[in-house]
């Protein structure tokens, strides 16, 4: 899931912009969703969120 937030600060522009988001499907280098969030305006990556893999969640709660 994609959070909704709609604008950030860019250490690049040095104010507040709005955001882009860059989501790369799972491939055959990384095993799970990844997502940027990136500058609207000169397009640095902000953040990067790591989404969890589907199967490893349902062996850690089974585990728990």
């Amino acid at each position: 899931m994609i959070p909704s937030v709609e604008s950030v600060y860019c250490d690049g522009c040095g104010c507040i912009r709005p955001v882009l988001y860059d989501r790369m499907p799972a491939d055959e280098r990384n095993d799970h969703d990844a997502t940027d969030i990136v500058c609207g305006e000169c397009h640095l990556v902000i953040a990067t969120l790591h989404h969890p893999i589907a199967a490893k969640t349902a062996e850690q709660k089974a585990s728990a």
